[in-house]
């Protein structure tokens, strides 16, 4: 099955509003209409796919960068000349910033790039970073650092992290999570909260598969492809859920463009590239794409 194109993590939050939504691991849903950022974190550069909506069970960050070409003449099939993007740009990590905080981000090949690894070997790495439990706050043996919080300490490839546990107050359910037995950082068996079903794709990206169409519960992505564990669209009407004219169209289960009109309306660049998702011909069609970050600006970029 085919689907959008794969631009750096960099392009996700200023993308977010021209391609979809980025994905995020934080809630343990990762799941990516569009942009996403799953997996054991993506390495030098997170990737995102260029769909609808985030938040429904399946889809997830693929570290891998696609490239295609086009004759330019805006059809899906063939998409503009170059597949050029418009792409925040940065001279320095202070570009990167967002609001003056720091995102965990810095400046590589002119790229606002996550700093953190998020390609996966094993669906384990995946349970663990969509758990949540690799992101937990520091914990030594014996040092009681998670008891505070009534969480629990794991070795995490051979560092402590606090994981959430459940109690007298909280059931891993109501985090809407499962209960997962493991040995705490001192061998001890506990149990813990987690993502049981997170797994490793063969593409090295950390996702949720889908079972049933029960698992998607994004109006934009309801179908469950069941062959691959990803949620897709199963019409345009689907797709024009999400309200913009840039993802109301349902591309082989991934939502986007059907013309060059549709990236003009939703003022995210001048030409539908392969596969449904909006691109440029030059930084003039990207004056209107917004960008989060402090520094740097939004041109047209080949990707």
């Amino acid at each position: 099955m085919s689907r959008a194109p794969l631009l750096p993590l960099s392009c996700c939050l200023f993308l977010a509003t021209q391609l979809g939504a980025c994905q995020a691991p934080a809630d343990g849903d990762t799941s990516t209409g569009l942009p996403t950022t799953t997996g054991v974190e993506d390495g030098t550069s997170d990737t995102l796919t260029t769909s609808g909506e985030s938040g429904e069970s399946g889809e997830s960050t693929d570290p891998s960068t696609t490239t295609t070409t086009g004759d330019g003449d805006g059809d899906p099939a063939t998409g503009g000349e170059d597949n050029s993007y418009c792409v925040h740009q940065c001279e320095g990590d202070d570009d990167c910033l967002i609001g003056a905080m720091d995102q965990g981000q810095v400046c590589i090949d002119s790229t606002c790039t996550s700093t953190v690894d998020a390609s996966c070997t094993t669906d384990q790495e995946c349970v663990e970073f969509l758990s949540g439990w690799s992101q937990g706050a520091p914990c030594t043996p014996g040092g009681g650092e998670c008891e505070a919080s009534m969480q629990i300490c794991l070795d995490i490839d051979g560092q402590g992290h606090c994981a959430l546990a459940p109690s007298d107050f909280l059931e891993c359910a109501d985090a809407g999570f499962d209960e997962i037995p493991t040995t705490d950082i001192e061998g001890n068996m506990v149990v813990v909260c987690g993502r049981a079903d997170a797994a490793c794709h063969p593409d090295a990206y950390c996702y949720l598969p889908c079972l049933s169409d029960g698992d998607c519960a994004s109006a934009a992505y309801p179908a469950c492809n069941v062959d691959t564990g990803l949620c897709e669209c199963s019409s345009d009407a689907d797709c024009q859920t999400i309200g913009s004219s840039q993802f109301g169209t349902c591309n082989d289960g991934t939502c986007g463009c059907a013309s060059d009109e549709d990236c003009l309306a939703a003022g995210v660049g001048d030409v539908c590239n392969p596969l449904g998702a909006c691109g440029c011909t030059d930084d003039a069609a990207c004056s209107g794409v917004e960008s989060p970050y402090d520094g740097g600006v939004v041109e047209c970029v080949p990707f």
